[in-house]
């Protein structure tokens, strides 16, 4: 993959829960020991949040803070590798929620996968707009409706990595693997390739 020269590399931001570790698979595997009278298939739905509360609190609150469980979370297909290659050109940000696991484990899950040193700055908030903001990112890439919505029409591009419950969010990119990211990111670095040059920052 060719990267154009910059004069200043862009700001990622990459959430962590779907995006990069599949939280779901982990949880829905330790609900379903404690509660086989579900189906696996209904404990790694797209709406297992919502169904974890609803049918074990307690299971939910062990999930997020057992860290055993949590360093056994499996890596989004592709994840590991297509950020140590966007990382070499591109600023990356973990802008990740604390909600559903203590962001001490995504620390340590990042470190013991060999790439929390990917990241210039990991960010733990609820208010990922105001993260994506404050840090001038560029673009956000997300899989929660919550978090893509609010940057509509805001200087960070919103990029919906595909599931089930994003569905209904139209007329943004769309990724569905990591390769379909490192393609959408080269499309944002060549955008600010563009930029920089209509105000003289890059020298042609």
């Amino acid at each position: 993959m060719s990267v154009p020269i910059l004069g200043q590399r862009p700001k990622i931001g990459v959430d962590f829960h779907g995006v990069i570790g599949q939280l779901d698979v982990a949880w829905g595997q330790y609900f379903y020991s404690k509660h086989p009278e579900h189906s696996l298939y209904e404990l790694t739905h797209p709406d297992a949040y919502e169904f974890y509360q609803r049918i074990c609190l307690e299971c939910r609150n062990h999930c997020q803070k057992d860290g055993e469980l949590l360093a056994s979370i499996p890596p989004v297909p592709g994840s590991l590798w297509g950020l140590r290659l966007a990382s070499k050109w591109a600023s990356l940000f973990l802008i990740s929620s604390p909600v559903g696991i203590d962001p001490q484990h995504t620390e340590d899950w990042l470190k013991a996968k060999g790439v929390d040193h990917l990241f210039v700055k990991r960010i733990f908030t609820e208010n990922k707009t105001a993260a994506c903001r404050e840090n001038g990112l560029d673009a956000l890439i997300d899989d929660s409706p919550v978090n893509l919505e609010p940057l509509f029409n805001t200087p960070t591009e919103p990029i919906i990595f595909d599931k089930p419950y994003n569905r209904h969010v139209q007329g943004r990119v769309r990724v569905r693997s990591w390769a379909e990211i490192l393609a959408v990111l080269q499309y944002v670095v060549q955008q600010r390739q563009q930029r920089e040059q209509q105000i003289g920052l890059v020298r042609v």
